[in-house]
């Protein structure tokens, strides 16, 4: 019998989905997910891309709350959002933007033991493809 010191693991998504225009173009992909989506973004995120994706997702017949990302990924944060996301009945939460707050959404997921749908805004952004979060203080 082999020992586990001799496997390495790696935790991934359990799905992965690119290309052009995929916001826009997402309804199908998330419905099986649930319907009562919890949007975290930084305001500029959000100004960016985030209104016109919660807009797209709203026309889709999904209901969506958005919840401003307040700049650190930390265990006051996740607790704050885990908090708005009880509050609104959320099945499921979306990060949009930065490492940071694709790291909160997945605490906030944890907590609540809901779907994670990760939207990266830089392709350089490796949170996506990976299940854990860094988690910082407040103090960063």
């Amino acid at each position: 019998m082999t020992s586990s010191k001799e496997f390495k693991w790696f935790g991934s998504p359990d799905h992965y989905v690119q290309g052009k225009n995929i916001l826009l173009n997402s309804a199908d992909i998330l419905k099986p997910y649930g319907s009562k989506f919890l949007l975290l973004a930084d305001k500029d995120v959000y100004k960016a891309a985030g209104k016109k994706f919660q807009d797209y997702l709203t026309e889709n017949g999904f209901t969506v709350a958005y919840t401003e990302f307040n700049g650190e990924s930390s265990l006051e944060e996740i607790d704050r959002v885990t908090k708005i996301a009880k509050d609104k009945s959320s099945d499921v939460i979306i990060g949009l933007g930065g490492g940071k707050t694709l790291d909160t959404s997945k605490g906030v997921a944890n907590a609540l033991d809901i779907p994670n749908i990760i939207c990266p805004s830089a392709a350089s952004c490796d949170a996506s493809c990976i299940k854990l979060s860094i988690i910082y203080t407040e103090a960063h």
